[in-house]
């Protein structure tokens, strides 16, 4: 089926979508790499903090599952303040109090600790799946040669031997 879906785009078009569906490929593997880097060093080097949810932010979404970003507020040990963002599936309430992972050498990069389990994994293997499937679908899309080509190189590979 994807041979017929394929056929019908002409060569140039098909390798335009190629290369797209390559670039994002290569998008996705370096979201695995970053997110595995990230909760890697997270999982090392973090400091815990204790922050307040300032505010919540439901998105909700008829295809998918419902997430919520919360704005979180923390104070580091030398005294200063940090406001971020982080997402998850349960939507905290406003003035709660939320465990937090940090960067020492970059506070801005935060996490909550409880996504920092035995289970932070999950994230990079799933990008890295969508970027395996956008790598495959982007090389045939590159290398699929018209009906007409296919014949024209089995008649010259035919007089050749």
């Amino acid at each position: 089926m994807l041979s017929t879906l394929l056929g019908l785009l002409n060569g140039r078009l098909r390798r335009a979508l190629g290369v797209v569906v390559l670039v994002a490929a290569v998008l996705l593997f370096a979201g695995a790499i970053l997110s595995t880097v990230t909760s890697l060093n997270l999982r090392a080097n973090g400091v815990k903090a204790d922050a307040t949810v300032v505010s919540v932010n439901p998105n909700f979404s008829r295809r998918s599952a419902h997430t919520y970003t919360d704005l979180v507020e923390f104070t580091t040990p030398d005294g200063k303040q940090y406001r971020d963002s982080i997402s998850g599936s349960r939507g905290d309430r406003i003035g709660q109090t939320v465990a937090v992972v940090y960067d020492p050498s970059d506070p801005n990069t935060v996490q909550t600790a409880s996504s920092l389990t035995s289970l932070w994994w999950i994230t990079p293997v799933v990008l890295l799946l969508f970027a395996l499937l956008f790598g495959w679908l982007g090389r045939r899309l590159w290398r699929v040669r018209q009906p007409a080509q296919q014949e024209q190189d089995q008649e010259v590979t035919g007089n050749l031997f």
